[in-house]
């Protein structure tokens, strides 16, 4: 027989697990295998800005979560933490490389092509018009553009 306090660790575990339902995105929410009650509390606690009525919330949904399928609620977080670290890192890689290219110039162009292991000469043509450039607005929209073919490219590299 368990304890009151094994019982009490136990509830609280699962009420984190529902706070952390709040943070997951709503189509994510609304594909998992949840009652509707669930789901309408989710969404609801996604809207509160006051904290005394999120807590009121977080607590229903605390209460709400015990008569789901705890394991399959924690596969779908850990899932989405996962490509969600995943695309933190593609993003940092990617400002990584950005600014290693443009401070660099062709050595750094030559990194990227050895780390990506071929040539992209759509890289090489903004770095060339980011060098020409002299207006800082079309220069902020060249860096933007470099990011996103860099950002694309790391993107296909981890699928």
């Amino acid at each position: 027989m368990e304890s009151k306090s094994e019982k009490k660790r136990q509830h609280h575990k699962i009420q984190e697990l529902g706070h952390k339902l709040i943070s997951i995105p709503e189509e994510i929410i609304n594909e998992m295998n949840i009652g509707n009650e669930l789901i309408d509390a989710i969404s609801l606690a996604k809207k509160l800005k006051k904290k005394g009525a999120l807590n009121r919330q977080k607590k229903l949904i605390g209460k709400l979560i015990k008569h789901e399928n705890i394991s399959h609620i924690r596969g779908v977080i850990k899932k989405t933490n996962t490509k969600s670290n995943l695309e933190k890192k593609i993003f940092k890689n990617t400002e990584f490389w950005r600014d290693r290219i443009i401070h660099k110039k062709i050595i750094g162009l030559n990194e990227y092509h050895c780390f990506i292991g071929k040539e992209n000469p759509s890289i090489k043509i903004k770095l060339k018009a980011i060098e020409q450039n002299t207006k800082k607005d079309s220069d902020i929209k060249l860096k933007r553009e470099l990011f996103k073919i860099i950002f694309e490219e790391l993107s296909n590299l981890s699928d």
